[in-house]
């Protein structure tokens, strides 16, 4: 569990796991749907204690839940993020905006960071009109608050696996994004819906929620992998208890071809501790999530991008996500 240092500041890298559990992480990572015994015919461990180690990696909270991660593109949403940099505000009310921000139905994601701004939020929006709506919505209600603001849409997001955790070399990725175009009904979303709650939820308690057969619930989820709505499922790792910071990268980049472009990305991408990889409109170039020991560690990182992209990397702003406060898809 977590201490206390000299500093008052919590340690968390008292938490231990051996090849078997980060074997099994490596498997929910995959696919958190798998059954505790197919889990454990791939460990080589019986299913109850498959299950009696992820019990114990959700009581230590490095496991905060299960969830898909959804191509919001193929719901006909936009994907945007909101940046807001406040003022002249107390704790207590920055704390009351977290909250309300956080039942806003449309927010997914919610973190602050420790940079030129505050907090982040990632925005699923119908079209540009409902996207601004929300936006003015934020600032009617905050906007004495709030010294700036900036709105940008992620056109593609690459998710990695945390391979720094499993003994693997998989480089491979799930890309959401693309053109923006809804193929998916009602029931479709109230399914969807159930999962981000919990990925893991039994298709006899979904086929109860949804009014239908079994047969038909898992019909209709083995489409939704099918047709990449629903692109991978997942748990949501705490990465303080191991003793991470997750830090956000924004690059400003010249003299910039496709190729190298794709060049820069695979270079991001076979690095073990980068998970996310975001292609967005506005603000910077390029952005990408990367979870590591120490701020020298992102230095080093830094230092290593310049060296092999010395021509195309003309500056970077570089901020610690240091608390998550909503989570159904990223």
């Amino acid at each position: 569990m977590a201490k206390e240092n000299l500093n008052n500041e919590l340690d968390y890298n008292t938490f231990t796991m051996d090849l078997k559990d980060r074997k099994i992480l490596y498997e929910l990572e995959k696919n958190s749907r798998q059954s505790f015994s197919v889990i454990g015919k791939k460990v080589k461990l019986p299913k109850n204690v498959v299950a009696y180690r992820v019990k114990r990696l959700m009581d230590e909270n490095l496991i905060k839940g299960f969830y898909p991660v959804v191509d919001l593109s193929k719901l006909g949403l936009l994907y945007c993020r909101i940046f807001l940099k406040f003022q002249n505000i107390s704790s207590d009310k920055e704390r009351k905006i977290i909250e309300h921000l956080k039942k806003i139905s449309s927010v997914g994601w919610l973190g602050s960071q420790e940079a030129y701004w505050d907090l982040v939020g990632v925005i699923s929006a119908k079209s540009l009109d409902e996207l601004y709506g929300i936006y003015k919505e934020i600032i009617h209600l905050y906007g004495k608050y709030l010294q700036n603001k900036e709105i940008t849409i992620a056109t593609r997001v690459h998710h990695f696996k945390h391979k720094f955790l499993y003994p693997t070399q998989d480089n491979s990725s799930s890309i959401i994004g693309g053109q923006i175009e809804k193929v998916v009904d009602e029931t479709d979303l109230k399914l969807i819906d159930i999962l981000t709650k919990n990925a893991r939820t039994p298709l006899l308690e979904i086929a109860r929620k949804l009014s239908m057969s079994t047969k038909t619930a898992k019909s209709r989820l083995k489409n939704l992998v099918k047709t990449g709505v629903i692109k991978e499922f997942r748990f949501i790792m705490n990465h303080k208890v191991l003793g991470y910071h997750y830090f956000h990268v924004f690059l400003y980049l010249e003299k910039m071809t496709k190729e190298k472009e794709n060049e820069l990305i695979d270079f991001l991408g076979s690095h073990p501790n980068v998970i996310y990889i975001t292609e967005a409109i506005g603000r910077a170039d390029l952005e990408f999530d990367v979870v590591l020991k120490s701020h020298n560690s992102l230095y080093d990182l830094l230092k290593q991008l310049k060296t092999n992209f010395p021509e195309n990397i003309k500056g970077h702003e570089a901020a610690l996500i240091y608390d998550v406060h909503k989570q159904l898809f990223t």
